[in-house]
C-alpha cells in the first residue's frame, strides 16, 4: 500500500515539471501544431484560406505570418499580444463578420497550453524562418 502511495506521489510531482524540448521552429510548429489543429479543409487550408491565412505547409504558414503580421506583438516584449496568440487564447475580432465579437481559434476545442507556450517562445525568438518571404 505504501508503495502505491509513494509511486502516486512521485508521478504527481513529475507531472508538468518536464521542460518542453520541442523546437520552436516554423517547420515543427506548422507540421505538429498548426496544420493538424488549424488547417482543416473548411478553415485555414489551401482549399478555404479563411481570412487569407493558410497553415497546412511551412511555406503557406510563412506567407500568412508575413502578409498578415500574425506574429508581430502589439507590445514588443509580449508575444501574447500578437494576433496569432490572441486568436488562440482570448479571441480576436472576426475580419469576416465584423461586430460579432472576438473569435477564438480553433473553433472546435482550445489548443493545449503547451502548444501555445511553444508558439509564444517561437515569437519571442523572432519567428525564425518566418520573418520575410524568400525571393
Amino acid at each position: 500500500m505504501h508503495r502505491l502511495a509513494l509511486a502516486g506521489a512521485l508521478l504527481a510531482s513529475a507531472c508538468g515539471s518536464a521542460a518542453d524540448d520541442r523546437p520552436p521552429t516554423l517547420d515543427f510548429i506548422t507540421e505538429t501544431i498548426l496544420a493538424p489543429t488549424c488547417a482543416a479543409t473548411q478553415c485555414h487550408s489551401a482549399f478555404a484560406r479563411e481570412v487569407g491565412d493558410q497553415f497546412d505547409t511551412p511555406a503557406a504558414t510563412r506567407r500568412s505570418i508575413v502578409a498578415n503580421a500574425l506574429a508581430t506583438p502589439a507590445n514588443q516584449d509580449d508575444p501574447a499580444s500578437s494576433i496569432l496568440v490572441l486568436s488562440l487564447t482570448v479571441g480576436y475580432p472576426s475580419l469576416l463578420y465584423p461586430g460579432t465579437g472576438n473569435v477564438r481559434m480553433p473553433y472546435d476545442a482550445p489548443m493545449p497550453d503547451a502548444d501555445i507556450e511553444l508558439i509564444k517562445r517561437w515569437i519571442a525568438d523572432g519567428v525564425p524562418d518566418a520573418q520575410c518571404e524568400p525571393n
